[in-house]
């Protein structure tokens, strides 16, 4: 039988604890409320019953992933599409115009801006842990992560965007990668230990698919989850 072992939201809870935003761990942690319905009511002051499923896909973890990756508004039109961000605008009661003249008008692009902008008014610590990467690599050209794991920069982060915007990706990347990393590692040892009860198949960004014995499932597949699961101090 075919599995997979993901981990959920993997780059957000790495960028809430990496910068200490308490907010953002407290919307990841609540399973009582999907989160990214969560972040409708955040982001916008909907209500929860109001987000339906087409603005979670096509917009919220648009912003959650625009941001993630510190993308601009041309880079955010480019990567969601003209499409989606009229209907978002829709949604939202925003008029997308050329030359706005009155209050809810905006241009494509300011619209785009102001849904990155959005994510940063309940997470502000997010956007301070941004600036905290950009000093730390221009005075020591250098990240640390959480596992010891030592990236160089051989950019200035005050100058290059480019470069300031590889920073801050890379630290939750790198963690979550590491661990999965890790936990693949355990699998592939415990495959070892019980020849032929599992098979590891691939690992996709922070996912590993396996197969195992139908028949040792129910046994094997905790198991399993208990070798992935990620244990990390990060501070």
């Amino acid at each position: 039988i075919g599995g997979e072992m993901d981990y959920s939201k993997a780059e957000a809870v790495c960028t809430a604890f990496l910068s200490q935003c308490i907010p953002l761990m407290d919307a990841l942690a609540d399973k009582s409320v999907d989160f990214y319905k969560r972040l409708g009511v955040l982001f916008f002051q909907m209500k929860i019953e109001d987000v339906t499923d087409d603005f979670r896909n096509a917009v919220l973890k648009k912003i959650q992933h625009g941001t993630n990756y510190m993308m601009g508004a041309d880079t955010f039109i480019d990567n969601c599409s003209v499409s989606i961000l009229n209907f978002a605008a829709g949604f939202l009661n925003i008029v997308l115009v050329d030359a706005p003249k009155n209050p809810g008008e905006m241009t494509l692009r300011q619209f785009a801006q102001s849904l990155l902008d959005s994510y940063h008014v309940p997470f502000p610590e997010v956007s301070q842990w941004w600036q905290a990467i950009r000093l730390e690599v221009a005075t020591t050209k250098k990240l640390v992560s959480p596992t010891g794991h030592v990236r160089y920069f051989f950019g200035n982060p005050i100058k290059n965007h480019g470069v300031f915007r590889s920073a801050v990706a890379h630290q939750p990347q790198n963690l979550s990668v590491t661990k999965l990393n890790q936990g693949m590692w355990k699998v592939y040892k415990y495959m070892q230990k019980e020849p032929g009860v599992v098979r590891l198949k691939t690992q996709i960004h922070d996912s590993i698919k396996f197969q195992v014995r139908i028949d040792r499932a129910r046994e094997v597949v905790p198991e399993l989850r208990e070798l992935v699961i990620a244990r990390q101090e990060v501070r």
